[in-house]
């Protein structure tokens, strides 16, 4: 039975389970995937439950004036965390058989979406975060720059995606396949990794025989969300702490290529050269079959895409902050038009995400830089635990693994906003801030792939390839071994004397 389609089998087997029909093998594997499917349904209502107690608790801690800096740091990433990846784990459960059963529903098609949970709770509890940070009147850097460009960027490249499967095409036909996945890997960099996800699963999907599919959809989830570090606007753990980083670090696009492209090329090349060998190759990729070149006029999405993507980087140079923003918000109501209307999705196939998906990740974006606002004390103070003697090098390692660890169970672009400001402190009594820097950035790219709800990608590879959170779990960490690339690269640093 193809493991991809466990929760299908699950659905259709019930019926006629403990019948004479059934082999004793089929009984004992609807067994199994009862007990999974009821540990993983047990595990999100805990992890919801401690969600709602901490939020309850940092709300009641201001509503009865005991307002402590530490503890509701504490409180407030405790509930961002947790909501946002129980919420996740459930819908996941509950689109196990795909969103089309939602979609169907009397009820649950008005208040159910397909991977939106997760970061609505992230917007609800940063808004009530945000409540009483006005009370308190506390200073709150609003990520509004960083929220235009990723609501921008990604709905443009929402319009051009279907214009990227020519592009997919025409480079494994004259390159072949493993350049195709690094190259596509790497154009996440340009389109936004969400994006990149769809055309990239679409490319290949139907290459990838059932027994690898599990491995092949969290091979591509590792590779696109390394490809997106490339540029700062492409990738959320990195887009959300880009300020920061500036600021903190005097780091500047060409800075960001320095430190981390290798990184992430060099994971992306590696984790492709194994992903090449459980692809086949179409036989119109063998013959080098020509096809029409498109017209210029019917490529009208990627000049879109590209004129969209110059106006948000070249933005801070010439101040035209509003004008910039405007386009982006006019491009993103756009976006969603061409959702609704099916131009941003291959033919015949269905959409990965919501049409709202791009305007809920920027609110997202801005509402996890809120939370991060209330938990800098406590972040800092934990930082100051740090002995100062360690040595520079296991201090790094230390700051890539936490950074990755934290974002195995919570989005990765939370972690990274977490992280940073350790990196921050750590400058400020150790130096070595730009290997600090690299050490979370990195880490929070290479830790988006283990679990679905670690990065945004991962839910429309997860469509995709009609696997579910359990199957993709189970893959993911066979992919753990390339771990070695960062932990070089920040070797390598550190001797060049970052």
């Amino acid at each position: 039975m193809c493991r991809g389609k466990a929760h299908i089998f699950l659905e259709e087997a019930l019926p006629r389970a403990n019948t004479p029909q059934f082999t004793r093998k089929e009984n004992g594997m609807i067994t199994v995937l009862k007990r999974v499917q009821k540990h993983w349904i047990v595990e999100a209502i805990l992890g919801s439950l401690l969600a709602y107690t901490c939020l309850i608790m940092y709300i009641m801690m201001h509503v009865l004036d005991a307002y402590d800096p530490y503890v509701c740091g504490g409180l407030a990433l405790m509930a961002m965390v947790l909501g946002m990846n129980s919420l996740a784990k459930t819908e996941l459960l509950l689109t196990s058989k795909g969103p089309e059963w939602f979609r169907k529903h009397p009820v649950m098609k008005w208040i159910h979406h397909h991977s939106e949970e997760g970061e609505i709770a992230g917007i609800v509890i940063g808004g009530i975060i945000l409540f009483f940070q006005f009370q308190r009147h506390v200073h709150v850097h609003f990520a509004f720059k960083e929220a235009f460009t990723l609501l921008g960027i990604m709905s443009a490249a929402v319009i051009a995606t279907r214009n990227m499967m020519p592009v997919m095409q025409f480079i494994e036909r004259h390159l072949g396949t493993w350049a195709a996945l690094v190259i596509g890997a790497c154009l996440s960099a340009l389109t936004g990794e969400p994006s990149a996800a769809v055309f990239i699963s679409e490319h290949f999907k139907r290459r990838v025989p059932d027994e690898h599919k599990g491995r092949v959809a969290t091979g591509l989830g590792a590779i696109i969300g390394s490809g997106g570090g490339l540029c700062y606007f492409s990738a959320p753990p990195i887009l959300i702490i880009w300020f920061l980083v500036k600021d903190a670090f005097g780091w500047d696009a060409m800075d960001l290529l320095m430190y981390v492209g290798g990184a992430c090329v060099l994971h992306v090349a590696v984790i492709s050269w194994r992903l090449r060998e459980l692809i086949y190759v179409l036989p119109d990729v063998q013959q080098r079959k020509e096809e029409p070149t498109p017209s210029l006029f019917s490529q009208w999405p990627l000049l879109l895409l590209v004129v969209v993507v110059v106006a948000n980087v070249t933005q801070s140079f010439h101040g035209f902050y509003y004008l910039v923003w405007g386009m982006d918000c006019i491009v993103g109501i756009a976006g969603v038009i061409a959702a609704y209307k099916g131009m941003g999705e291959s033919e015949g196939e269905e959409q990965s995400g919501h049409p709202w998906q791009p305007w809920i990740l920027a609110i997202l974006l801005i509402a996890i830089e809120v939370a991060g606002v209330d938990a800098e004390e406590l972040l800092l103070y934990i930082a100051g635990l740090i002995p100062q003697t360690w040595p520079v090098l296991i201090v790094a390692f230390m700051l890539f693994f936490l950074t990755a660890w934290m974002s195995h169970i919570a989005d990765n672009a939370l972690a990274s906003r977490i992280m940073i400001l350790v990196a921050i402190a750590l400058q400020e009594t150790v130096g070595h801030g730009d290997l600090f820097a690299l050490s979370v950035i990195v880490g929070a790219l290479f830790g988006g792939f283990v679990l679905v709800p670690a990065n945004l990608p991962n839910f429309a590879i997860v469509k995709e390839f009609a696997i579910n959170a359990i199957i993709w779990a189970r893959y993911g960490w066979r992919w753990y071994w390339s771990v070695f690339v960062p932990i070089a690269w920040i070797t390598f640093w550190y001797y060049l004397g970052a």
